[in-house]
């Protein structure tokens, strides 16, 4: 009697679904029957770590993920996010099964000849390309994607890394039909907009606190901005396309939320403006679960999970009243890397590479462009954008002069011998074609069979060290 009245319930909450009309007003429908094979649907709170969850959850601040752990429709688990700890590399490996896919969420190939970082489309669509290479079918292969850093298969994907390349902006736009949308979410839209004059106002009391926090100026006006886009715009955009993808019955969805990660980034992990994001996150995991559970074709799973957690940090400025290119200088100048330029980016070239964005986009160019390229043969080059940073010596060191660089830089000796290695597989190790795949088992057993014949027996006698 239970069931019958639930599946009524159901029938019934789906006939007046705004959503499910609103699909039809846009001709969007699943195909015919039901499909046997199940869906899945993937969410990700970015940089949200298990302990600030569960202060949120113990706050009220996500009521209906609590209620569904409660009710044993979700449990809690433990997700390593592995090294780096940044978005790129994390996704790299749950799309591609590629481990540790970028070294960092910036860093610099030799062979480039430019530093990488990965909210840029052009970065995001080279290191695509390699993740491709190691895997043909990645786990959005067909399905839909939302604000993330690879498309990994995605037959559509907005608001990722590479869709911000302009000629794939102009190839998407058309005036018309979203002339047309705009005319019939007239209603959601006045929604976004108070969504967006109270995100506002708030945004305006936390700049406020920050600049009595003697936080930069110019910093706080430009994230407020930036504040009510992430947070009310893209997320109601996500929200809304997710929903029309599950009428769709799209096999696989996947969408990653940038709502508190961008306000704990500004504001700190456990602070209350990065919290009050969550609730509203909360919300959208509602609509989504629940459209998934009345969805009439396909069976869908529903995942909620994080890339990585966040940490309190002090800048470096702030703690030692000095910026980080400054101290660099002065460890190197009694090193044989004294006299070579420390080449790193400024806040100045961040905003400059935004300008020259927006002229490429509009079709405008410059006649002579300040060139910010690093030269990896002269300068010592620094990224450190994100929370794994590094060096890149313009040449390979003693062995003492290793020593001492890692114990005046507070790194040990494998971190250093990464930076000399990276020199030395770029110069003098040779580089070597794709192999036509995989060995057989036949060519396998094959090698295990010489291996067992050349293998040292017994006990180890003596060990040696890089250093000692």
């Amino acid at each position: 009697m239970i069931s019958r009245i639930a599946l009524h319930w159901r029938w019934l909450r789906r006939l007046v679904s705004r959503n499910l009309w609103a699909a039809r007003l846009l001709g969007v429908r699943h195909p015919p029957g039901e499909s046997a094979e199940p869906g899945l649907i993937l969410i990700q709170f970015d940089g949200l770590s298990r302990m600030q969850f569960e202060k949120a959850v113990s706050a009220g601040r996500l009521p209906f993920l609590a209620k569904l752990i409660k009710r044993k429709h979700f449990t809690l688990e433990t997700f390593y996010s592995g090294v780096p700890s940044t978005t790129p590399a994390v996704q790299g490996e749950i799309f591609f099964g590629v481990k540790a896919s970028v070294p960092s969420f910036q860093f610099f190939r030799r062979g480039a000849a430019r530093d990488f970082r990965m909210f840029e489309a052009a970065s995001a669509l080279e290191i695509e390309e390699e993740l491709l290479r190691a895997c043909p079918e990645p786990l959005l292969q067909g399905g839909h994607g939302y604000s993330n850093i690879y498309r990994a298969g995605a037959a559509r994907s907005y608001y990722c890394s590479r869709d911000f390349a302009p000629e794939e902006i102009w190839r998407r736009l058309h005036f018309l039909r979203w002339l047309l949308l705009c005319i019939v979410y007239l209603p959601k839209i006045i929604r976004m907009a108070a969504l967006a004059v109270l995100e506002f106002a708030l945004a305006l009391v936390d700049a406020v606190g920050g600049l009595f926090a003697r936080e930069n100026l110019f910093k706080e006006l430009a994230f407020v901005p930036a504040r009510i886009a992430i947070c009310v715009v893209l997320r109601e955009a996500i929200r809304f396309r997710m929903l029309l993808d599950i009428e769709r019955g799209v096999r696989v969805i996947h969408a990653n939320f940038l709502g508190y990660d961008e306000q704990a980034h500004r504001r700190g992990p456990s602070s209350a403006f990065a919290h009050w994001s969550l609730k509203a996150l909360d919300r959208t995991v509602r609509d989504i679960y629940r459209a998934a559970n009345d969805s009439h074709y396909r069976d869908y799973e529903v995942m909620v999970y994080s890339d990585h957690g966040q940490e309190h940090t002090t800048p470096y400025r702030v703690k030692h009243g000095r910026e980080l290119e400054e101290a660099l200088r002065e460890v190197f100048s009694h090193s044989p890397l004294a006299g070579h330029a420390i080449w790193m980016r400024k806040n100045s070239d961040l905003i400059g590479g935004t300008v020259e964005s927006c002229r490429a986009f509009f079709g405008i160019r410059r006649k002579a462009v300040s060139k910010i390229t690093p030269d990896p043969e002269t300068q010592i080059i620094v990224t450190a954008m994100g929370p794994l940073g590094h060096l890149y010596f313009p040449e390979i060191l003693a062995e003492a002069d290793m020593e001492a660089l890692a114990k005046e830089l507070d790194v040990n000796e494998t971190q250093v011998i990464h930076m000399a290695l990276t020199k030395l597989a770029s110069d003098v190790l040779p580089a070597y074609e794709l192999d036509d795949g995989p060995l057989t088992a036949k060519q396998v057993a094959a090698l295990r069979k010489d291996v067992e014949k050349h293998n040292p027996r017994g006990k180890l006698i003596s060990r040696e060290s890089l250093f000692k």
